[in-house]
């Protein structure tokens, strides 16, 4: 098959240019990340190396990537609608999400990031127990939120999600941590782990090609359309969520090296992007 019409190559650049100026789009959480690409997609397993951060690197409101884990590109900071400032009650650091990728053993990386919940939040968890973590169809899931302060101000609620999507690119486990300052109190449920070895992570997915799917399912009703695809010019770093019961799902991408070239096309056309997520 020949390549697209002149016309339809515009419209593409235009519709890339957009989405690449780092944001995140439509009812599936898909992010674009700003951090460049040194080289064309990797079809192996895993995240390149040049996407990655190691642990110990710093994340908003006093944590860190903890021992055993990586921070995929960096940290997403979401405006808060129904403040105008940076945050609720004017915190200095508005709603966050950092994506980690886990390298090692799972319930020990997520016992590590615990951790940081009772250095930084004053939370208490039983030593050494994984709290938070179950098996659910023969899949390790670890969830956690809990409100403490990290200053002065609104209290900070920070929630943590280990898993593993199946279909993501990876082969690995992956971290959702969360931030957000508010006034709520809310802390969830999270009991002991009950013992024994986490589940190794499923086989990757091969990665999409361009015009291949970003998930191997996007809607829930099974009647995905096919219109969530790998676009020209970026690549697939990690899905970190299958999304839920009513649809959607997460992947992060960024621009390769052709993907850079025209954002900078689309930007002499339109002028600035806009720096502003959805979800």
């Amino acid at each position: 098959m020949g390549p697209p019409p002149k016309s339809e190559r515009r419209f593409n650049l235009k519709v890339l240019a957009t989405a690449l100026g780092l944001v995140a789009a439509v009812v599936a959480a898909i992010v674009v990340v700003a951090l460049q690409s040194t080289s064309e997609p990797a079809p192996r397993p895993g995240v390149p190396a040049d996407a990655l951060m190691p642990a110990g690197t710093a994340l908003p409101d006093g944590f860190t990537v903890p021992a055993g884990a990586s921070l995929i590109a960096t940290p997403m900071h979401y405006a808060a609608p129904y403040s105008g400032k940076s945050g609720e009650s004017g915190a200095a650091t508005p709603p966050w999400r950092a994506i980690l990728l886990v390298a090692d053993d799972p319930l020990a990386t997520w016992t590590a990031l615990l951790g940081q919940f009772e250095s930084v939040l004053q939370a208490e968890f039983d030593p050494g127990t994984a709290q938070g973590c179950v098996l659910q169809d023969e899949r390790l899931l670890c969830g956690i939120t809990r409100i403490g302060r990290s200053g002065p101000g609104a209290g900070l609620s920070v929630t943590a999600e280990l898993q593993t999507v199946p279909g993501d690119v990876t082969g690995h486990y992956s971290v959702v941590l969360a931030g957000e300052h508010t006034s709520e109190s809310y802390d969830s449920e999270a009991e002991p782990w009950p013992g024994g070895d986490a589940p190794a992570a499923p086989a990757a997915r091969p990665r999409p090609g361009i015009d291949g799917p970003l998930a191997p399912q996007t809607l829930a009703e099974g009647t995905d359309p096919g219109d969530y695809v790998l676009l020209e010019g970026s690549e697939l770093l990690v899905q970190y969520s299958a999304g839920s019961l009513t649809g959607g799902f997460g992947v992060l991408l960024r621009p390769t090296r052709l993907g850079r070239g025209l954002c900078r096309r689309g930007l002499r056309r339109a002028g600035p992007p806009v720096r502003r997520i959805h979800r």
